[in-house]
């Protein structure tokens, strides 16, 4: 057994040596000689807590005594550890009392006492240093010379004085100075950071573990070390590491040098070094110029087609075999699929840089445009679109519809294509600097003559319908709308004859102001070099420039649903020569 001493006095009292009580806190009794008056109350030790409060960062649980040897709480990095119990001597009579520290690692025990004090109260010790990575337990008993208390309840702890590493990283925005590699993002746009953490363990011990990440791109907040991984909750930039990584999404606001800063906090409440990422967000690169006949916003036009089960698609070259389909069966007018319906996209009746639909089935009173919702057409409901009732040369000079066979209402419409705008199909740059297409218009064959129909209200076509031609033949000839194809801005009609598969071309005189039409009046004119076999390929189109030589292309749909396309022949554009907008004069297969 070993003597219990008196740590320190007050000064000017005498020590008071202990040596005649004995201490056994293995058995936990604290015996001392007996007394002729003692009191045969004994003295009280409670309440024991360890300072600082062992717990876990990770889960915000603290308690000042583990009582469970099992996983107890972790004390961090500090100046100290202190063994506190509350004392008591129902006898008051002075008390001194005794701690017992074990090292359950190292197996070895350590004494720890107080001096003489009040009858009742807090006892305290500092102990340590104490041995990183290792694991405690301590009690306490108090003696009034004459008598001891029991021993405390046992309290254990873990100790992690190493504080844990932090890094980040990210492959769409490299570090400043990385070699070799180049930032897959841009200013404005979303990427990804990972943020790493590590707990380092000591030689013959364990560490708690890193628990959570702190990030920020604010210097001032980065030099906060006030918080805990608990403050999560309310904290969007505190995170919980999962194998030591985190990964968050951050978007640049500016270009240039930005800077991500970053601590992590081990499960002892430990935090790291402060780390700063410097990376460079390179500026965005200009939107590419909104073109007609496109369906999902990457400014090149799409053919659409019809599967075997009657959903419309993507197909063609260039075309996404991953984008999703555009228009389910069941969102076709009479919800029977898209093989038997006229549909065409170029441009939109409302304000959009990417196409809309316009579908009619033969014979149906309704004619139909559908929204694109980020190149799917069947997102939301389909909105009518009103017959014109009156109907105008082009000169506006009014006409009598049912003298010119226009019924009241697109029944008696046996085709209808968009055609772009009228008034030419090059777009404006606005005051947000947002490129805007100009909006297009419907032209259709009914009663065999040709009709056009121009924007009105969004998602309307205006009064009065424009009778192109007198001619009665238009219904023996395929309509096709390449967009620009004849040397202006003006945009272009073809068409195909059903009787020898022929194609002929039709452009727009005159001015933006003031269009001419005249070109219209004889569909048997304005011969292209090239056929296209009707009788092989019943159905026909263009979407503009396919190849990626500059000028239009067209393609047709053989019995089995293949799709070949037909080079168009002519003049490219060329800017530096002058030369703004391609001229078609024929068409060949392409290789």
């Amino acid at each position: 057994m070993r003597p219990l001493r008196p740590a320190r006095h007050s000064a000017g009292r005498p020590a008071v040596a202990l040596s005649a009580v004995a201490l056994s806190l293995g058995a936990g009794l604290l015996a001392a000689p007996p007394a002729a008056a003692a009191s045969t109350a004994r003295p009280v030790v409670t309440a024991p807590r360890t300072g600082p409060t062992p717990g876990s960062a990770l889960t915000g649980t603290y308690k000042d005594c583990f009582t469970t040897a099992t996983s107890p709480g972790w004390i961090g990095a500090n100046t100290g550890v202190t063994l506190t119990v509350a004392t008591d001597s129902p006898a008051h009579r002075r008390l001194a009392t005794a701690f017992r520290l074990r090292d359950e690692d190292s197996h070895k025990t350590e004494w720890h006492q107080t001096g003489w004090s009040g009858a009742h109260g807090d006892a305290t010790v500092r102990v340590g240093p104490l041995t990183d990575g290792h694991q405690y337990r301590w009690s306490a008993v108090t003696t009034d010379t004459a008598l001891a208390s029991g021993t405390s309840t046992p309290c254990s702890f873990r100790v992690d004085r190493t504080p844990p590493t932090s890094q980040i990283t990210s492959t769409d925005f490299p570090a400043a100075g990385s070699v070799g590699v180049t930032p897959k993002k841009h200013a404005g746009e979303e990427g990804v950071f990972s943020l790493l953490g590590s707990d380092p363990a000591p030689a013959g011990g364990r560490a708690s573990g890193v628990a959570c990440a702190r990030w920020t791109t604010n210097v001032t907040e980065a030099e906060d070390t006030g918080w805990r991984c608990a403050d999560g909750a309310t904290d969007n930039r505190i995170v919980r590491l999962t194998d030591g990584r985190a990964d968050i999404k951050v978007t640049p606001a500016s270009q240039g040098t930005n800077t991500l800063y970053l601590r992590t906090q081990d499960d002892a409440g430990n935090l790291s070094q402060l780390s700063v990422y410097q990376y460079y967000a390179p500026a965005k690169p200009a939107a590419p110029t909104p073109v007609f006949g496109d369906i999902d916003g990457d400014a090149k036009p799409d053919v659409l087609l019809p599967d075997g089960a009657g959903n419309l698609g993507q197909a063609g070259p260039g075309a996404d075999p991953a984008a999703p389909r555009s228009a389910g069966a069941a969102s076709a007018p009479g919800g029977n699929g898209w093989a038997e319906v006229q549909y065409t996209h170029r441009g939109s009746l409302g304000y959009s840089n990417v196409d809309d639909l316009i579908a009619h089935a033969t014979g149906d009173r309704a004619l139909y445009v559908l929204r694109n919702d980020g190149g799917v057409f069947d997102g939301q409901s389909p909105s009518v679109v009103n017959k014109p009732s009156a109907c105008a040369r082009p000169d506006g000079t009014e006409l009598a519809c049912g003298d010119v066979g226009l019924g009241a209402d697109w029944s008696g419409v046996t085709q209808v294509v968009a055609f772009g705008s009228p008034t030419g199909d090059s777009g404006q740059t606005m005051g947000t600097g947002i490129y805007a297409l100009p909006r297009t218009s419907l032209v259709f064959v009914e009663n065999g003559r040709l009709w056009l129909a121009l924007a009105g209200t969004t998602n309307q076509v205006d009064n009065p319908a424009i009778l192109l031609s007198d001619s009665t033949q238009w219904g023996d000839y395929d309509l096709i709308a390449p967009g620009r194809a004849k040397g202006t801005d003006f945009p272009t009609l073809w068409a195909r004859s059903r009787h020898d598969g022929t194609l002929h071309a039709f452009g727009i005189g005159g001015s933006a102001e003031a269009p001419d039409f005249s070109a219209f009046a004889d569909p048997s004119q304005g011969l292209l070099s090239g056929t296209v076999d009707p009788a092989v390929y019943a159905h026909v189109g263009s979407d503009g420039d396919l190849t990626g030589d500059g000028i239009p292309d067209l393609w047709a749909v053989d019995a089995q649903r293949r799709l070949v396309v037909w080079k168009g022949t002519g003049t490219a554009p060329d800017p530096a020569s002058g030369v703004l907008h391609p001229t078609v004069t024929g068409v060949v297969p392409s290789s």
